[in-house]
């Protein structure tokens, strides 16, 4: 993992203050700062290893409405767009906000990293799909755990 990927959390962290300490700060990764860092570990592990970084991305993607600090924001009117779109399946429509958070905090760099990475893991996935549906067919294999671009 790059250093880029830590200075993106670090950069979005929440800062939490202790009442009895004075001045004592500690920064918290966000949620989209660990997204951020999960995505770019898994695709760097080995697949053994990754797995805890997959359950982790799939929490991240599944409970986000129920973690995220500020749960109302897709029932305001500015992204009432998002529900619609997504059927007001709140699960898919907060997975659409994670990543538009996502993408404010992280740098160009870290986007094409991203972007390469998940039209990799997602090509991948169609191939597997496929694969199985018309067993005959040969597919090249996935290489989802090395690193894009």
């Amino acid at each position: 993992m790059t250093v880029t990927e830590f200075e993106e959390s670090y950069r979005s962290a929440c800062r939490i203050e202790f009442d009895d300490e004075p001045g004592l700060v500690l920064p918290v990764a966000s949620l989209e700062g660990i997204m951020i860092m999960k995505l770019i570990a898994w695709s760097e592990r080995d697949p053994i290893v990754s797995r805890k970084d997959a359950a982790d991305i799939d929490y991240l993607l599944g409970n986000y409405e129920r973690i995220d600090a500020d749960r109302g924001t897709l029932f305001e009117t500015e992204w009432q767009f998002v529900m619609r779109r997504y059927d007001y399946n709140i699960q898919i429509a907060a997975a659409y906000l994670l990543g538009h958070r996502v993408r404010q905090i992280a740098l160009e760099e870290t986007l094409e990293v991203l972007a390469a990475l998940l039209i990799e893991a997602s090509t991948c996935f169609l191939r597997t799909w496929r694969d199985q549906a018309a067993p005959g067919m040969t597919a090249k294999p996935c290489s989802t755990h090395s690193k894009p671009g």
